[in-house]
């Protein structure tokens, strides 16, 4: 299996909106009601983690089957789908999200997204041939540089705010260096699109633990930068300092 920081920076997600949303609970901006729901998602979120470290685990990641499935293409969407459809059928949580979201300091957010400097984890491995280097650099190098990008503009909004504009295109970026991360997962896997086949291939993406990597970590954080993106575009739209 190997040592992997993924679980960990999981934790420090969930623990991050459980902070945001005690803070936002204590200062009247939600209800009860509207905190369960935003523990709901997380718990949904971490059963979905485990379902996954499970396939990966007793080899449903590692069938013909699943490889043909074009299985980059959608299974690392998971968390973006299970977060969209909750905001959809469950008006109580869209709302206690938007307010946790709007009244917590951008400043936060930032330091959450500076966790994607532990890309340079994946780098080091595919550097020792232990991940596939068509993939790794292509997409955890920007990922890591965002990450490094991300505190140091943390550590600025402490004396200085952003706009509205700034802080969109910020959480944009966050979504574009990973964009070609699908396509590249996918052209690695056994399947009719299968190119890049130098070895290790993208099949060690879905072994455990990296498999928490694609299947939650990543797209639970590209989630929030597309979120934050649409709160910000909602709520501040004179492009204020915040």
């Amino acid at each position: 299996m190997g040592f992997s920081t993924i679980p960990a920076i999981f934790l420090l997600i969930c623990t991050f909106w459980i902070w945001a949303t005690n803070k936002a609970r204590s200062n009247n901006y939600i209800t009860r009601i509207q905190v369960a729901s935003v523990y709901s998602w997380l718990v949904l979120l971490a059963v979905w983690g485990i379902a996954s470290s499970l396939f990966a685990l007793s080899g449903k990641y590692s069938s013909p089957e699943f490889y043909t499935s074009f299985p980059a293409l959608w299974v690392p969407l998971t968390p973006v789908f299970i977060s969209s459809i909750f905001l959809l059928v469950c008006p109580t949580f869209k709302n206690a999200l938007w307010m946790i979201t709007a009244n917590t300091s951008p400043r936060a957010f930032m330091f959450i997204h500076a966790l994607r400097v532990a890309a340079i984890g994946g780098i080091f491995k595919a550097y020792h041939g232990l991940l596939p280097v068509s993939f790794v650099y292509p997409i955890g190098i920007p990922d890591f540089i965002f990450g490094i990008v991300s505190f140091f503009m943390a550590i600025r909004h402490g004396k200085k705010g952003y706009s509205s504009q700034t802080l969109i295109a910020w959480n944009v970026l966050g979504i574009m260096v990973l964009m070609a991360a699908p396509i590249l997962m996918q052209l690695g896997l056994p399947s009719p699109v299968y190119l890049l086949n130098s070895q290790p291939d993208a099949r060690k993406l879905f072994e455990f633990p990296m498999v928490l990597a694609p299947t939650l970590v990543v797209t639970t954080l590209l989630f929030m930068n597309g979120w934050c993106a649409f709160v910000l575009w909602r709520s501040n739209k004179n492009n204020k300092i915040i």
